[in-house]
């Protein structure tokens, strides 16, 4: 399995410039409206959630923490809360409530916790939902990312 720096094509070194010509220059190429005659969709998703990731800062660092600590190639909604994926929905909230409280700006005072603080309310969005959270388990199981049960 690729790592998110794999899908872009650049190295774990690489600074925010060179991820952002990276996502474009795959999204070009993997685009499925620019790419009409070829079923690139999946592709392009992991490209763009590759993107999502690497781009913010507090994030990369979390998903580096990760491939360093648990040998893990990929972050997914259950890593960003922090949680197993066959957690409970009060096993969501709970976790939700604790790195809310620890990322919400208006708590920390620090407004570059607010892009985390959007990913962690999303996970929870989803995870919380048990028909968006059997949809978003068929998807990443598709490229692999489900956690073991």
């Amino acid at each position: 399995m690729k790592t998110l720096y794999e899908v872009l094509g650049v190295h774990h070194t690489a600074d925010a410039e060179m991820i952002k010509k990276a996502f474009r220059d795959k999204s070009k190429e993997l685009h499925p409206d620019l790419n009409p005659e070829g079923d690139t969709t999946r592709e392009f998703r992991l490209c763009y959630y590759a993107y999502s990731v690497l781009r913010d800062t507090e994030m990369r660092r979390r998903y580096d923490r990760k491939l360093q600590d648990l040998g893990k190639e990929m972050i997914t909604l259950y890593d960003v809360l922090e949680i197993h994926n066959s957690a409970s929905v009060a096993e969501v909230k709970k976790s939700f409530r604790k790195l809310a409280f620890l990322f919400h700006p208006d708590i920390t005072g620090d407004s570059s916790t607010a892009r985390y603080f959007r990913m962690i309310y999303y996970a929870n969005t989803v995870l919380s939902d048990h028909e968006t959270r059997g949809r978003y388990d068929q998807k990443i199981a598709q490229f692999g990312l489900l956690p073991n049960g």
